[in-house]
């Protein structure tokens, strides 16, 4: 999720936006399917694992309002995706081009990395997940999402 026009979207307002848009595509029906239909779920079975910044903040969970809160919220040793791998040392995956002070905090970034991970385990499981993936794309492409 990218502006590349705008140069440094490491800041409150625009991870809100991109935060936003995770949501929609995490909770919308695109060709009938949603994503928690199609998920990779790993081991466990309950849990859908999309690998991105925002997958290690509750639905519930409100977005950071200051910079500040924003830099120590993804810096959080404690903050762990639904893998239970740790957000702090995998920074670099989710925040293209990420550029970080002397403490190791955030202070720039020109994109948030968001890798749904579908089920791949049978054809037909592969084939609902390119139904949802097309579905996206043509709402995208429309401007409707």
């Amino acid at each position: 999720i990218s502006d590349g026009s705008r140069g440094n979207i490491f800041n409150v307002q625009d991870f809100t936006s991109a935060r936003a848009v995770y949501d929609y595509l995490y909770t919308t029906s695109f060709g009938g399917v949603t994503y928690e239909q199609i998920c990779f779920r790993g081991t466990d079975d309950n849990v859908c694992l999309p690998d991105s910044i925002f997958s290690a903040f509750p639905a519930d969970e409100a977005t950071p309002t200051t910079l500040t809160a924003l830099q120590d919220a993804v810096t959080d040793s404690t903050r762990t995706l639904p893998s239970g791998a740790g957000v702090s040392t995998r920074l670099k995956n989710y925040l293209g081009n990420l550029e970080v002070d002397a403490d190791g905090k955030p202070t720039s970034c020109q994109g948030y990395v968001v890798t749904f991970l579908t089920d791949a385990s049978s054809d037909k499981a592969k084939d609902v997940s390119k139904k949802w993936e097309e579905a996206i794309a043509i709402e995208l492409v429309d401007g409707k999402g």
